[in-house]
């Protein structure tokens, strides 16, 4: 879903460690990385969702430089891409770790950085989830 409307990409076969580094999640600013790690990479309650999409369109609206049409398409991007943000705790890697189903990502984290292992091969999200599993697993025996 992008602005909106609802885009058909055929399926490519995407495998391999796609981010590697300082990650998004520390803008939770709790007591470890750990926390904010858990609290960043977790699907979102509907009320969340409404709430953050209120603020965004509240200081949105409040700036006179942006036109209308700005505006609007601005708040339809922003919902767009919070639909369907669905993550899922997954054990047993690094300090924590999750798995992003939209994106096709595990995301662990290690100390106070991340990695990301894309694996999208298939339309089945448990397929996917299980080679990133593996990948994963390759890559972190190899970095002991």
């Amino acid at each position: 879903n992008f602005g909106g409307g609802d885009m058909e990409i055929p399926l490519q076969n995407e495998i391999g460690i796609v981010w590697l580094g300082d990650d998004l999640y520390k803008i939770m600013g709790l007591k470890t990385p750990v926390e904010s790690f858990k609290k960043f990479y977790r699907t979102p309650s509907e009320e969340e969702l409404k709430a953050a999409s209120g603020k965004a369109e509240e200081k949105i609206t409040d700036d006179k430089n942006i036109s209308k049409d700005t505006k609007d398409t601005a708040v339809d991007m922003a919902k767009g891409m919070a639909a369907g943000v669905n993550y899922t705790d997954v054990s047993g890697f690094g300090d924590a770790a999750s798995w992003d189903a939209r994106d096709h990502n595990l995301i662990i984290l290690i100390g106070d950085k991340t990695f990301k292992v894309r694996a999208y091969v298939s339309a089945d999200n448990e397929t996917n989830k299980a080679l990133a599993m593996q990948l994963a697993t390759e890559v972190l025996a190899k970095c002991k």
